[in-house]
Parts: C-alpha cells; structure tokens; sequence
C-alpha cells in the first residue's frame, strides 16, 4: 500500500511540477479547472447526491459559475478569495464545536453542503492561478517558484505529519472528527514547515526581518491546512465514506489530496499579497 502511495505521488508531483514550468497561464488555468471540476464531482457525492444526473448537475453549474461570473464581473475573484477567508473562520469554530462533542444538525443538509462546496473549491482554483502569476511579470517564474514552494510545505508537511503521527503518535487532534490524527503529527508538519521555510528564505531573502516572516508564513500555512483536512473529514462520517472517491490509487480521490489546499490557498496568497503591498509601500524592510 505504502509503495503504491508512492508512486501515485510521485507521478502526480511530476504532472504538476510539469503543468507549472511549461504550460502556459491560460493551459494551466484549464489543467485547475479540471482538478477542481473533478472535485466538484466528489463534493456533490458528500453533499448526499446519489443520482448519476445530480451529480452531472452539480459539477456543469460549479463550471458556469467558476467560468462566468469572473467574466462578467472581473473582481467576482477577489471579492469570494476575502470571502473564503472568513468562511474558513467559520468552518474553524464549526470543526471546534463538533471536537467538543456538540450536534450540529445543519451541517447534514444537502443544500448548505451543495453551497459550501462553492466556497471550499473555487477560491482553491482561483488562488492557484493567482499563485503562478504572482506578481505579475512578463516571464512569471516568481509566481512559478512561490507555487512550487506552496505545494511542497504542503506536501512536506503532509509527509511529515503521516510518518511521525504513525511513529510517536498518542495524543488524537481530533478523536470526534478524524481519530488517525494526532498532536505529535501536527508538530511534525509543524516543523517541517519551519525547516523548510527557513530553507526557502536563505535562498530568497537576505534581511533576517524577512526569512523570520516567512518563516512565520509557512508555519501558519500548514496550521491552517490542517482545517481543510479535519472539515472534508466531518463530511466524509457524515456519509460513512473512508475516501472521497477511488481515482487515485493508494491515495482515494482528488478532494483527499487537495483537502489541505483548500483552506491553505486562500490564506497563503492573502499573506503574499500584504507582504507585496508593504513592500511597495516602503514600509520596514519588507
């Protein structure tokens, strides 16, 4: 199980990896359409659509809306990436009152789980091509870098989190919600994200103001990610689901990858972009 894990990662990492440096923005932009669509796909299953039809519906409107609002109105992508981060707010107090034993019966509804897979997925996809054009320049390998430096503290510390949860893990994050998990892989993502953005920040930057705020970044980053796994697993008990789907093996579905992305994106590009904007300021070192 464990070498076929491997393997699904690894040939992922290169698909990505490969989308990133050598598609286009618009190509790229259709590659996260489609992540996000097939997603989209296993969301309207944990929202409880069952028919074949349903789900079709489900997936063909995230499309229309993912696609035509930010034509018809441009500033449509920032306005829902500042609305998703109070929405993970939101889902933060959800995960904690669900942890602390309480009911939240309306959390069962097919209709608000249909909305919220909405504000889980598109500001997701929104981000990353955010992400790979940040900021904008002709050649956009800044952006580039930040985006491969985003997925690997993500995967490090998913990495992380697997392997030392598995080796030293006793006390459980979240027993009500997701009881795999534990305080000792936490700390483990945790530092791996501090290794690895003070790796990142030797390289980039060379006032020690900066590589403490990135350091900071990353470590926050990951902490947040953690939210997006603890909500998808809410929903998964809700409907008596291991996995979201089986489309990638040894790994379930695409939602059970992307699970940490979605509540880190949002907050990770926020962050970049009021770093830039102080920076453009003048203000301090940054």
């Amino acid at each position: 199980m464990l070498k076929q894990r491997v393997v699904t990662a690894l040939l992922l990492a290169i698909s990505v990896f490969a989308g990133i440096f050598y598609l286009p923005p618009l190509a790229f932009a259709a590659f996260i359409s489609l992540v996000v669509l097939l997603a989209a796909w296993e969301w309207s299953r944990l929202a409880g659509w069952q028919t074949l039809n349903a789900q079709l519906f489900y997936v063909t409107t995230m499309a229309l809306l993912g696609l035509g609002m930010p034509l018809l109105y441009p500033p449509f992508i920032d306005i829902l990436l500042i609305i998703a981060l109070f929405w993970w707010l939101l889902a933060l107090y959800w995960v904690i009152r669900i942890q602390q034993g309480r009911r939240l019966p309306w959390l069962a509804w097919r209709s608000l789980k249909s909305v919220l897979g909405f504000a889980v997925l598109l500001p997701a996809g929104y981000g990353f091509y955010r992400l790979l054009t940040f900021p904008p320049q002709t050649e956009q390998l800044e952006g580039r870098l930040l985006l491969v430096f985003f997925l690997l503290l993500i995967w490090a510390a998913d990495i992380s989190a697997f392997f030392v949860g598995r080796r030293w893990g006793k006390r459980k994050l979240a027993a009500n919600i997701s009881p795999g998990k534990s305080w000792e892989g936490v700390l483990g993502a945790l530092a791996a994200a501090a290794v690895l953005g003070f790796a990142f920040s030797l390289w980039h930057f060379q006032h020690w103001t900066l590589q403490l705020v990135w350091v900071l970044l990353s470590i926050l980053t990951v902490a947040i990610s953690v939210l997006g796994d603890l909500l998808e697993s809410v929903f998964k008990r809700q409907m008596d689901m291991k996995d979201s789907s089986h489309l990638l093996p040894g790994h379930g579905g695409i939602l059970d990858r992307i699970d940490s992305l979605t509540a880190a994106t949002p907050f990770f590009l926020f962050s970049l972009s009021v770093l830039d904007a102080v920076r453009h300021l003048g203000l301090g070192v940054i």
